[in-house]
């Protein structure tokens, strides 16, 4: 997932996982894409 979102490391990504750094709207969109979810359904239920 992080390799999607163009992060460099897991650790980046995970740290975003744990709520310490933010998911961008891009991230989100193309999170949400992937797996044929709304960005809504996928962070926000």
């Amino acid at each position: 997932m992080a390799d999607l979102i163009g992060l460099k490391n897991r650790r980046q990504y995970e740290l975003k996982e744990k709520g310490q750094f933010p998911f961008q709207d891009y991230e989100m969109a193309i999170i949400a894409n992937k797996f044929g979810m709304s960005e809504t359904d996928l962070f926000f239920s």
